[in-house]
């Protein structure tokens, strides 16, 4: 197992937001060899969203290897009401949503990223829980971004996913390894892991990881105290998940792809002149997670 960082590991600081060079800087200089972009929020959000937007994906990738640092996925936008009535998305903002959608799988490539992260969606409209609709909504719903993947050559990573949305605090479609493991073999695609997600549904994450076996292709990393994803890195700040459990499960599996360290709130209330320490520290903790799958 190898270990990365989502870009928005060093997004901000206390006294505000980071630009690209600051934040591929901490980055590498925690110590961290490759990166997975956000294309659904933060810089790479925004480089999507843009007229430009295949010039300033351009320049996301020319800065990191700048940097020294590999793009290894891409994360791709997600919209958790898009099948929910009472706040589903007007029909120009869905147009738009699917434009963007599409348009990060061609994103993906162009960064060089081997995987690309998707989200399942829950479907309201057509049954309150129903994992055979939810199933074929998912198939209907990923069509195009999987017909434009195929294209560029980018491996889809269908990612569980959990109740956090303010817009349902119930369980949602692929919460569970069953539930990814039949929507990424539906649609072609391996499995992205989120430790941090699965945590709130099931203590069990190493049968879990044993369920998903070959088709894991990714893992996202971050710790919690169970009742959310904290976005902590992992053994820090009073996290609770077993990863003692975990990684020797996932060293039982062969796992040789990258682990993505998701702390995205670890950073970004701290002031710029104690970022860099912390995240070396980070780092460090991440090496005792490699030692468990050894």
């Amino acid at each position: 197992m190898k270990i990365g960082t989502s870009l928005n590991f060093a997004a901000r600081s206390r006294e505000g937001g980071l630009d690209l060079k600051e934040s591929l800087s901490l980055i590498k200089n925690a110590g961290f060899e490759a990166i997975e972009i956000d294309l659904s929020r933060g810089i790479g959000a925004a480089a999507l969203d843009s007229e430009s937007w295949e010039k300033r994906v351009e320049l996301i990738k020319e800065s990191a290897e700048a940097e020294g640092l590999r793009i290894v996925s891409a994360h791709a936008p997600h919209d958790p009401r898009l099948y929910i009535p009472e706040v589903a998305p007007t029909a120009e903002e869905r147009a738009k949503f699917d434009e963007l959608l599409c348009r990060s799988a061609k994103a993906a490539h162009i960064l060089g990223a081997e995987m690309f992260v998707v989200h399942p969606v829950d479907d309201l409209i057509n049954a309150e829980y129903d994992s055979e609709v939810n199933l074929e909504t998912n198939k209907k719903y990923l069509a195009d971004v999987v017909r434009e993947a195929e294209k560029y050559g980018v491996k889809i990573a269908v990612e569980n996913v959990y109740y956090s949305s303010e817009y349902r605090l119930r369980r949602r479609y692929g919460e569970s390894a069953e539930e990814v493991i039949a929507l990424a073999d539906a649609i072609g695609a391996g499995v992205c892991w989120n430790c941090g997600h699965a945590h709130p549904v099931t203590m069990d994450q190493a049968r879990a990881v044993a369920k998903i076996g070959s088709r894991l292709v990714l893992m996202h990393l971050s710790d919690s105290r169970g009742h959310t994803d904290a976005g902590l890195p992992p053994m820090i700040g009073g996290g609770n998940i077993k990863w003692e459990q975990i990684m020797p499960a996932v060293a039982k599996l062969g796992y040789e792809g990258y682990a993505i360290l998701q702390a995205d709130q670890y950073l970004n209330n701290m002031p710029k002149a104690l970022q860099s320490d912390a995240a070396k520290f980070a780092r460090t903790v991440c090496g005792r997670l490699e030692e468990l799958t050894k």
